[in-house]
C-alpha cells in the first residue's frame, strides 16, 4: 500500500509571489485525495511539484517514506493523467499504452498481454489500432488512464482529466476512475475545480486557495462544517446565502449578532411556504426561479438582497413570481464568521 507525504512544500518566483504555501499533507494508505480550489490557487503547481516537473523552493515529497524531492520525474514512480490527455499523435491505441513497457525493454509478449488486459478493463481493446485522432474524448481519456495504469505506479495524479467531457460522459467517467481506485494499492491525487465531483469522489478533500490550504477532511465535514467562509462559499450549488442581520431575523434567527460576525445559511436548510397577499416586513417576494428538474431554485428579494431557497420539485406545484413568501430555517442551521479573518465561529 503507497503512502504520499508532503512537508512544508512551498513555491515562490522571484518577484515574491508564492503560488504555493507551506503545504504538508501525509496520506493514508491507498488514499482518493481531491485537492480543490479555484483557478490560480495552487493546484497544478502542486501536481507538478510531486510529479518533478517543477522543483519546490522549499519543503520535503516522500513516497513510501522515501525522499524524492531531489529525484527526476521519471524516477518517481508515479503516472500523470492530463487534462488534454497528452496522447502522442503518431501513435496507435496500444503503441500509446505499451510505450512506457517498450521503453524499460519488457519483452513483446509481455507487453502484448498487459495491453489487452487492461485495454479490457477499460473496455477500449476495439481501439487498439486506431490513432488517437479518430477517437471521441472519451476514449481518448480512457487511453490516457490505460497508459497511466500500466505503470503501476504508486501515485497516480491526476489534473482535471474530466473536464473536456460532456456531463453524461463525466458521470460514467467519474465512476470507472473510483473503481479503478479501488481496485489499485495506489495513492490518488486528483486535481479539479469542480466542488461536486470533489465531494463524489474524495475520501479528503483539501480545499486551496492563493496557495494555502484553507480546510483538510472528509466531503461531509467539508460541506457541513466549514472552517472558513471561503470554504462554505466555494462548496455547493447553489453557494451559501451570506446574509444580513434583518434577513436572519426574518429566517427566524434569534442570536444576538454583533457587526463583526458574517451570518451563512445553505439554500437547502431554508423552508419556504407561500404567504399572504400583502407585503409584510418578515416576508419575501420570489424574483424569480430555476427549474433544475430534481429541484427548484427560488431567488428570494428582502428588501435589497436576494437569497436562494431550494425546495425539491416533486413535492409541491411551482410558486409563481412575484408571490410573497414565508422562509424559515432551525437554528442550527446557521453558520457563522468572523468577518475579519473569515474563520468559522461556534456561537
Amino acid at each position: 500500500m503507497a503512502t504520499l507525504t508532503i512537508r512544508h512544500l512551498s513555491k515562490y518566483y522571484p518577484n515574491n509571489q508564492f503560488a504555493l504555501r507551506d503545504f504538508s499533507y501525509e496520506s493514508k494508505s491507498n488514499e482518493f485525495i481531491v485537492v480543490l480550489g479555484p483557478s490560480g490557487s495552487g493546484k497544478s503547481t502542486l501536481l507538478n511539484l510531486i510529479a518533478g516537473l517543477e522543483n519546490p523552493s522549499q519543503g520535503t515529497i516522500l513516497i513510501d517514506q522515501h525522499d524524492v524531492t531531489e529525484l527526476e520525474a521519471k524516477d518517481r514512480d508515479i503516472a500523470m493523467v492530463f487534462q488534454d490527455y497528452a496522447l502522442y499523435p503518431h501513435m496507435s491505441v496500444y503503441e500509446n499504452i505499451a510505450f512506457y513497457l517498450k521503453l524499460h525493454g519488457v519483452k513483446r509478449d509481455q507487453i502484448k498481454e498487459k495491453v489487452t488486459e487492461i485495454a479490457t478493463t477499460l473496455q477500449i481493446d476495439d481501439l487498439l489500432e486506431r490513432k488517437p485522432e479518430t477517437l471521441s474524448g472519451g476514449e481518448q481519456q480512457r487511453v490516457a488512464i490505460a497508459r497511466a495504469m500500466i505503470r503501476n505506479p504508486k501515485i497516480y495524479l491526476l489534473d482535471e482529466p474530466l473536464s473536456n467531457l460532456d456531463a453524461l460522459l463525466r458521470g460514467m467517467m467519474r465512476s470507472e476512475l473510483i473503481e479503478l481506485h479501488k481496485s489499485s494499492s495506489s495513492v490518488f491525487l486528483y486535481v479539479t475545480h469542480d466542488q461536486s465531483e470533489a465531494l463524489a469522489m474524495g475520501d479528503t478533500i483539501i480545499v486551496l486557495d492563493h496557495g494555502t490550504i484553507q480546510q483538510v477532511g472528509p466531503p461531509e465535514t467539508i460541506y457541513s462544517h466549514p472552517a472558513n467562509s471561503f470554504v462554505a462559499g466555494f462548496i455547493g450549488t447553489p453557494r451559501m446565502n451570506f446574509i444580513e442581520e434583518s434577513v436572519y431575523r426574518c429566517l427566524g434567527g434569534s442570536l444576538e449578532i454583533h457587526d463583526d460576525v458574517m451570518i451563512g445559511i445553505r439554500p437547502e436548510n431554508i423552508k419556504i411556504a407561500i404567504a399572504g397577499n400583502e407585503p409584510v416586513s418578515h416576508y419575501g417576494r420570489i424574483a424569480f426561479s430555476e427549474n433544475m428538474g430534481k429541484e427548484i431554485h427560488y431567488h428570494v428579494c428582502y428588501k435589497d438582497q436576494e437569497i436562494v431557497v431550494c425546495r425539491p420539485s416533486e413535492t409541491d406545484p411551482p410558486i409563481p413570481d412575484n408571490t410573497f413568501v414565508a422562509c424559515i430555517a432551525n437554528a442550527d442551521s446557521f453558520h457563522y464568521f468572523d468577518k475579519k479573518t473569515g474563520n468559522a465561529l461556534d456561537l
